[in-house]
């Protein structure tokens, strides 16, 4: 008996850790000289809007996988899921109320903004140079 709770216990401690992440939007430098504020970028995250206050046109990239930084922001701006998320884009893009973010992995995001000045996107600080700006999906 002693064994086998042992057993369960050193099983339960080889699960994975869910990463704990710290959601930053992160802008190319177009975007950044346009002086975006978190009530902006929630709203292009939304398909809301696409376009800064500046009049400077916006590109939403996100990575297509599992996002971890993505889902924290979501959470702590909108209260949303993944899930709904993923929905809410469906429907803007049905309606034709918006074009749906480009999709691309991490490594191809940053890339992509270092040749897109205007792009947005959300990910862990940890991985973003410190080149680019960043603005915490926390901040109020």
């Amino acid at each position: 008996m002693g064994l086998r709770v042992g057993t369960v216990l050193i099983g339960l401690l080889a699960l994975p850790v869910p990463a704990r992440a710290d959601p930053v939007f992160v802008l190319g430098p177009e975007a950044a000289a346009a002086n975006l504020d978190l009530r902006a970028l929630e709203r292009l995250l939304l398909g809301i809007s696409r376009v800064s206050a500046h009049g400077t046109s916006l590109e939403l990239v996100l990575p297509p996988s599992h996002n971890v930084a993505l889902e924290k922001c979501l959470s702590l701006r909108f209260k949303m899921s993944m899930t709904t998320f993923q929905k809410h884009w469906i429907r803007v893009t049905l309606r034709g109320a918006a074009t749906p973010p480009r999709q691309l992995e991490v490594a191809g995001v940053l890339q992509h903004l270092k040749t897109h000045p205007a792009a947005v996107t959300v990910l862990d600080h940890e991985g973003v140079p410190q080149s680019l700006q960043m603005i915490s999906c926390e901040d109020d």
